[in-house]
């Protein structure tokens, strides 16, 4: 019950955050395909956007690959970002932060304190409902994969954006 081993967004520290999947295993009955193919699409491309309108599952589908690839595949990690709620697309880069586990204190941007940590670790990062913050999602996504190659990212979206496509290595519809 004493201090959080989680370091400030403005420092990186040997004591590193942990990264897990953040929601439950969707059951997903009869997209048993549609879910290894994600997985394939995931393991094999930098990006991966799940595109549909709402309510077809593309937040199971993402949350059940997050549940089921391995830690031979993502040994440091999945985390699952939740955008839905956002209400300012300037908090994009503090979401993710959040979720993977660092704590704002000054020093380091958002951006620049997740690609530090991020560093030469093998990550699943989920990014769930860009479709309202898309801009800010493109543009976090392609600094993120410009500058760490080993991370992986799945979002999923509402909608189409040829912003988001054009960083995109797979797109499953």
């Amino acid at each position: 019950m004493g201090t959080s081993r989680t370091p400030p967004v403005g420092s990186v520290s040997a004591l590193q955050p942990r990264l897990s999947v953040a929601a439950k295993r969707a059951s997903l009955i009869g997209r048993e395909l549609d879910q290894r193919v994600v997985i394939d699409h995931v393991l094999s491309s930098s990006v991966t956007t799940l595109i549909g309108p709402g309510g077809v599952g593309k937040t199971a589908l993402a949350t059940s690959v997050a549940a089921a690839v391995g830690r031979e595949d993502f040994p440091d990690g999945v985390a699952v970002v939740w955008l839905a709620p956002l209400r300012s697309a300037e908090l994009v880069a503090a979401e993710v932060a959040a979720a993977i586990g660092l704590t704002r204190s000054g020093g380091l941007s958002n951006e620049d304190a997740i690609i530090r940590w991020l560093t030469d670790k093998d990550v699943l990062l989920v990014l769930d409902n860009c479709e309202h913050v898309v801009s800010a999602v493109a543009d976090l996504v392609d600094s993120l994969t410009t500058q760490l190659p080993r991370l992986r990212i799945l979002a999923t979206s509402r909608e189409f954006s040829p912003r988001v496509a054009s960083r995109c290595g797979s797109m499953v519809r």
